[in-house]
């Protein structure tokens, strides 16, 4: 099944993408992007994808993977990790741990995760680092998200 860009980043993100809010995050005009999300995701320049995407914070590596058509696999997705990892600075793709035993257990469970078809990216890094530093149990984790959702729907108009 080919999708059009608008239905890759739907499932994507699980939202609708809106052409201009998305035009004015990239620049782009609002007919370029009107164009570009009704089309097959990958008949569109590659350049207006890895914009529109972007603005999403939708990885480049599923730009490629998504223009490309090739699927990630867990050991090319460990091969892509273990690049964005250095040892000698205790950092994961580019965010640095404190010690070597918080950086193993989050490189542990990163890659754990790479082989359950999870492929975490930044976001999630930086989640992991919060509970691993701050010895954060999951309880905690959840309860922090379901009080940031509501600021966030205020935020955003929805609450009032």
């Amino acid at each position: 099944m080919v999708l059009s860009l608008a239905e890759f980043i739907e499932k994507e993100t699980g939202q609708k993408a809106s052409p201009a809010k998305l035009a004015k995050t990239t620049g782009l005009a609002v007919s370029t992007v009107n164009e570009a999300l009704k089309k097959e995701a990958t008949k569109s320049s590659f350049g207006t994808i890895v914009l529109l995407l972007n603005a999403l914070n939708i990885s480049v590596e599923k730009v490629a993977q998504l223009y490309s058509g090739k699927q990630m696999t867990p050991e090319k997705a460990e091969r892509i990790f273990l690049a964005k990892t250095d040892l000698s600075r205790l950092t994961i793709m580019g965010t640095q741990f404190s010690t070597p035993e918080n950086f193993w257990q989050a490189r542990d469970t990163l890659v754990d995760s790479i082989y359950e078809g999870l492929y975490p990216d930044e976001t999630d890094l930086v989640m992991l680092k919060d509970r691993i530093e701050n010895k954060k149990t999951s309880d905690q984790l959840i309860a922090e998200l379901y009080d940031e959702v509501p600021k966030k729907a205020e935020d955003n108009g929805k609450l009032s």
